[in-house]
């Protein structure tokens, strides 16, 4: 989580990656409904990358 986060934000702030691999562990929402969310919240570039770095750690998650 926290090399998704500074390869994708440049910091390490991991908690929209761990947000990403929870998805994946529970499906509580769809990726959709999430980066929707996200982008309402924090319009613009920063919106984008967080939309990126859910979808990475998504993708990146093993199975639990």
């Amino acid at each position: 989580a926290m090399r998704i986060a500074l390869d994708i934000l440049g910091r390490p702030i991991y908690n929209t990656a761990m947000l990403g691999a929870l998805l994946k562990a529970a499906p509580l929402a769809s990726m959709d409904s999430m980066a929707k969310v996200i982008l309402e919240r924090f319009p613009g570039a920063i919106g984008e990358k967080n939309v990126a770095v859910i979808k990475r750690a998504y993708e990146e998650a093993v199975g639990v």
